[in-house]
């Protein structure tokens, strides 16, 4: 009898903790390739088209891995770390020169009361706000709100190193979202504070209408030029059943101490919806960009459009076929996409 309880007393004290901790750790992501031909043009030579199998249309595609730890007292740790994958290759990142661990490398607290606060490479609340205005979400490849804005506006990536993030619970559908990132890291010299950045948005979700503004601050400061970013963004959007409408618009400054004369100015409008027809959704978008600086070389204007269909052959696994056309103006550079692509998530 006493062997029985002092078994019984090791297996009790054993599971206590598990059964405190409540670890979950789950696997998660996206994996998204596309046909197509790709157009480029310009004022320097003959148009050219490649034909092309390419990974991320719709989707960046990515694999992550995510996990919480219950602590007690409705306060969690909460970690995620996440790969972007090209399918067309099988490499890692979005380009050669992301990390490996390049779209996400976060820990934190989370607490239902008090919000989360993560620490490490985050993806930055001014993008998911960009990206979250749209009906091509997580395009970077179709989407004209990305094209205009992330291609040479808004400067930084969308992910931001060596950063806090804090986002505060829902409160009556409002969310404050904001980032500060301590950038390169460099204690002094000419590039001091270099990538240095503040970013943040306030958001509001209704039943049927979204809203959010939001603004990048990002100290560029390269060989003690100065250089200094402010960018802020609105968004609204509204859902009429028979089609959801969206609408953005972006506005920066871009300032030199070295040389006021390099200032550059830049706006981005975007409109875009989506019907729903059949078991998928009719998308289209136009962005508009404008520049405004000394440089002859940089275009002024900058028009994009596109319109696709998605097919939904599961909750998690949808084909689609996109014609995407991108085209700046006085410096003549034009790119058509004509593709088509199947999406799954996991």
């Amino acid at each position: 009898m006493t062997l029985k309880i002092i078994a019984t007393a090791l297996t009790a004290g054993l599971l206590a903790p598990t059964a405190f901790a409540q670890s979950q750790v789950s696997i998660y992501g996206v994996v998204d390739e596309y046909v197509g031909t790709v157009r480029t043009a310009n004022d320097k030579g003959p148009a050219t088209s490649t034909q092309v199998v390419n990974s991320g249309g719709m989707t960046t595609s990515f694999i992550g891995f995510k996990g919480s730890e219950n602590l007690g007292g409705g306060l969690k740790t909460v970690f995620g770390i996440e790969s972007f994958i090209r399918l067309d290759t099988g490499v890692y990142g979005r380009n050669d020169a992301d990390s490996f661990w390049g779209r996400l490398a976060i820990v934190g607290l989370s607490s239902d009361q008090w919000g989360t606060l993560t620490v490490g490479r985050h993806v930055t609340p001014y993008a998911l706000a960009t990206g979250n205005f749209s009906p091509l979400t997580g395009s970077t490849t179709f989407s004209p709100s990305f094209a205009t804005v992330f291609k040479g506006n808004v400067q930084g990536d969308t992910r931001h190193n060596n950063s806090l993030r804090y986002v505060t619970p829902k409160m009556g559908g409002l969310v404050v979202d904001a980032l500060y990132s301590f950038g390169a890291e460099i204690n002094d010299g000419p590039n001091a504070k270099q990538a240095r950045s503040v970013d943040a948005v306030i958001r509001y979700e209704g039943d049927r209408w979204a809203a959010a503004v939001g603004t990048r601050q990002i100290n560029l400061n390269a060989n003690d030029n100065g250089r200094k970013q402010k960018s802020y963004m609105a968004g609204l959007s509204y859902d009429f059943t028979v089609a959801q409408i969206y609408a953005q618009v972006h506005d920066g400054r871009e300032t030199f101490r070295s040389n006021p004369n390099l200032e550059v100015k830049r706006r981005v409008y975007e409109l875009s919806g989506a019907v729903p027809l059949g078991a998928g959704r009719i998308t289209a978008a136009y962005a508009y960009s404008s520049i405004d600086d000394r440089n002859p070389a940089t275009p002024d204007q900058r028009r994009v459009w596109s319109v696709g269909y998605m097919y939904a052959l599961s909750k998690r696994t949808d084909l689609y076929a996109v014609t995407y056309r991108d085209l700046q103006r006085n410096v003549l550079i034009e790119q058509r996409i004509l593709a088509a692509g199947v999406r799954h998530r996991f």
